[in-house]
């Protein structure tokens, strides 16, 4: 329905544009006319900068290693707060326990990147991440990077967090680490991952 076409091509403004007009559009965001779920059928999407993800944006794809999405060099998902307008995404010092990312469900994709962090969760709460593999390119020996996590959660303060968010049947694979946060988060729930070719499996609060 967005023109995104799973080819391999590069779909970066397609399936942005998609997440925008269903989500951040002005005459229907915030409403639950905006909570729909965004489908990506099976095939490969090349993307060159990251998808942003605002709140309540529902995507699901066919199932891991059927929706392919192939990021090179930066991350696949950056979440951003509902202050965020098409084109425009928020800073996360805008955000408050109001307006954060949040209720936010990905599932039933393969996120593919050659540095990271692949999934990247900035005060984001009570979302769901299921049936997913996240991948980058780190084999045993290779050089290690300050990029390349999995998944990295991130807060703007004690209150304004990453907090009860669900992981469930994601495999973690081929990261210098799996999942890292350096900020305050609570109440987050690993439910039968898997985690393997790591360089670190779970690093929090590490620097």
């Amino acid at each position: 329905s967005f023109g995104a076409n799973g080819d391999g091509t590069n779909q970066t403004v397609a399936l942005q544009r998609a997440v925008d007009q269903l989500y951040l559009n002005a005459s229907n965001k915030g409403t639950t006319q905006a909570r729909v779920e965004l489908i990506l059928e099976a095939g490969e999407y090349t993307i060159t900068s990251p998808i942003y993800l605002p709140p309540y944006a529902t995507i699901r794809g066919a199932g891991p290693d059927k929706t392919i999405i192939n990021a090179g060099s930066h991350g696949v998902f950056q979440t951003c707060n509902d202050t965020s307008t098409p084109g425009t995404y928020a800073n996360d010092s805008t955000s408050t326990t109001l307006n954060q990312a949040r209720n936010i469900k990905l599932s039933g994709m393969t996120l593919t990147t050659t540095s990271g962090p692949v999934l990247g969760l900035t005060s984001c709460k009570n979302s769901v991440f299921e049936d997913l593999i996240i991948s980058a390119a780190y084999s045993f020996g290779a050089a290690i990077d300050g990029n390349s996590d999995g998944i990295r959660l991130t807060s703007l303060s004690t209150a304004v967090s990453s907090n009860g968010n669900l992981f469930k049947n994601v495999t973690v694979k081929n990261c210098v680490t799996g999942i890292k946060s350096d900020t305050d988060i609570k109440d987050n729930t690993w439910d039968n991952c898997t985690f393997d070719t790591l360089w670190q499996g779970f690093t929090l609060g590490g620097n």
